[in-house]
């Protein structure tokens, strides 16, 4: 896997789609447990390769690679829920008509 973060930093896309093939399984679990919906884990493990691949220059290590994209699904699928939440709360407030 350190080859692989190596090739990726230097720029090879096949790099990182290997390493996503290999992790995705990881991050959708954490996404998945946190929001519940096929269609919402699916979107939050996205997110996190795309912001991963943004910031690969800063994983100089695999652990600092897997700790980065452990935490950015769990920070983001929760970010994802509280949006959600905060959504709900409001929309009944939103129906209410004026007398």
């Amino acid at each position: 896997m350190r080859l692989l973060l190596v090739r990726a930093r230097n720029g090879e896309e096949a790099a990182f789609e290997v390493l996503f093939d290999v992790c995705k399984g990881r991050v959708y679990s954490t996404c998945m447990a946190v929001a519940r919906l096929q269609r919402d884990a699916e979107e939050l493990t996205t997110q996190v390769f795309l912001t991963l691949f943004r910031n690969l220059k800063a994983c100089k290590e695999v652990r600092d690679f897997v700790k980065k994209m452990d935490s950015l699904a769990a920070f983001l699928s929760s970010l994802h829920m509280r949006k959600r939440t905060s959504q709900m709360v409001r929309e009944p407030e939103q129906r209410v008509k004026p007398l």
